[in-house]
């Protein structure tokens, strides 16, 4: 019977060891996408800020930092936010957040929506601009 629990502890720690690279595996690739998304994300803003040039807007900050206070149940709960550029145009400033991709850059993708909903919410200058870089357009959101 030795043998035959030594086979067995063998299949066991093989199993335990397939089980651990494939979690490795799974965690790795997760890192991959996230830096590939990252990095597409700074490439389109790096593009943005170009496009925006072009057509006139002076960019006045990079990842513009914004807070937004709001209560639940009387206790106030303050976020951080960071808009993608603050930017003029003809003395009016804009806050413009920029989006890649096929559907983010409009209007219709929900979480756009709500992002710009929230920038809206709290924007404390005069406009607001979703940079589509997918289709290079500026597109100025009103709600």
């Amino acid at each position: 019977m030795t043998a035959l629990n030594f086979i067995i502890g063998l299949i066991i720690i093989g199993i335990i060891l397939v089980a651990y690279a494939t979690y490795l595996l799974i965690k790795w690739w997760e890192s991959y996408l996230g830096k590939k998304r990252f990095n597409k994300g700074n490439i389109a803003e790096r593009r943005a800020k170009k496009l925006l040039k072009k057509n006139g807007f002076k960019i006045l900050e990079e990842q513009y930092p914004l807070k937004h206070q709001f209560k639940i149940n009387n206790q106030l709960i303050t976020v951080d936010l960071a808009v993608d550029y603050l930017v003029e145009h003809k003395g009016i400033k804009y806050l413009a957040e920029v989006k890649s991709g096929k559907s983010a850059g409009r209007i219709q993708h929900k979480d756009t929506r709500r992002q710009l909903i929230e920038y809206h919410v709290i924007n404390p200058f005069d406009g607001l601009l979703l940079v589509d870089m997918e289709y290079k357009t500026i597109q100025q959101v009103e709600f």
